[in-house]
């Protein structure tokens, strides 16, 4: 047999990169940069507010069911006694409805009652009670820029969630709502602080969204 010797493997050797290659693996160009930073600058101008929002919406769903408790004790105070609890004092709500607030410390609650008038006679009785000593009270006070509804629509009362940033009394423009304090000593504050996310303002007007006395507002019986 004779002994032949396997062909040689052909060598690979190094394909040479075009140059305009090279170029492309180096890096991005300038243009692609900019067209990148303007897409992350549209995207972000977009949607950074409507996270804002919903970040916000779900802070003021944190009062809804503190709203609806003070909501459910009047209809059943107005069921035992004939009338609604008027007051812009957490801890008259604590005392007369029975309701803790103190827990929420973004918000102060106050309660609105609407003495309406069929025939000319007052059908829904108001009252007031301080220090647990209630009058009538049929007078929509300390909140003079509230539009009543008429006819059918009228409102019975109206529950409010004002946003509270510090502070007590907590203020906007001439309006004010008295934080919790405890029964049996008007100067020692039960309320928790607030944590930070309502804005300061000195009125609501100039509070924008998520300012110091901007409301959440539950009414009864609800608007059509």
């Amino acid at each position: 047999m004779r002994n032949r010797t396997p062909p040689p493997i052909p060598s690979l050797g190094i394909i040479p990169i075009p140059h305009q290659w090279q170029q492309l693996r180096d890096g991005f160009t300038l243009i692609e940069l900019l067209v990148v930073m303007s897409i992350i600058g549209i995207l972000a101008a977009i949607g950074i507010p409507r996270f804002q929002l919903y970040v916000l919406q779900g802070h003021l769903d944190e009062a809804k069911p503190y709203l609806m408790a003070i909501a459910a004790r009047e209809k059943a105070r107005f069921n035992e006694r004939g009338s609604y609890l008027q007051t812009t004092d957490e801890t008259d709500i604590k005392r007369d409805l029975g309701v803790d607030l103190k827990g929420i410390g973004d918000f102060c609650f106050l309660v609105v009652c609407h003495a309406i008038q069929i025939n000319g006679a007052n059908n829904t009785q108001c009252q007031s009670c301080p220090g647990g000593t209630c009058t009538l009270d049929n007078t929509d006070s300390a909140l003079d820029y509230i539009v009543q509804a008429t006819g059918q629509n009228q409102q019975e009362f109206e529950v409010w969630a004002v946003l509270r940033n510090t502070g007590d009394p907590t203020t906007w423009g001439n309006q004010t709502c008295k934080v919790q304090r405890d029964l049996t000593n008007d100067t020692t504050v039960e309320k928790q602080v607030a944590l930070g996310w309502v804005k300061s303002a000195d009125n609501a007007t100039n509070a924008g969204v998520g300012g110091q006395g901007r409301v959440v507002v539950l009414r009864y019986p609800p608007p059509p």
